[in-house]
């Protein structure tokens, strides 16, 4: 997948965590199994236009590293928005680092 993003986070000097937003458009390699007739099932990949929703939050652990936990969602059109389309959720879990 190539994307994409934005993200808003709003300003919380206090808060233990760091939530945010965020929005993205992206092409997405679709990986399906496509039925040709009754019987004969085929491997089909196709690349795709997609838009990314979703929420996350930062848990600093230093003041370069923070664990990342996003929750997104996922809406992909096939065949150049003539096909199908397929929606998913992706949860990432991950390190941010932060650089100055």
């Amino acid at each position: 997948m190539v994307d994409a993003e934005l993200a808003w986070a709003p300003y919380l000097p206090d808060f233990f965590v760091w939530p945010y937003l965020k929005a993205g458009v992206g092409m997405y390699i679709m990986k399906y199994a496509k039925q040709k007739d009754m019987t004969t099932v085929e491997m089909t990949s196709e690349t795709s236009f997609g838009l990314i929703f979703g929420v996350g939050a930062n848990y600093p652990i230093t003041k370069m590293f923070a664990a990342n936990l996003e929750a997104l969602y996922n809406h992909v059109s096939l065949a150049g928005g003539t096909g199908d389309l397929n929606t998913f959720l992706t949860i990432d879990l991950g390190v941010t680092i932060f650089l100055k």
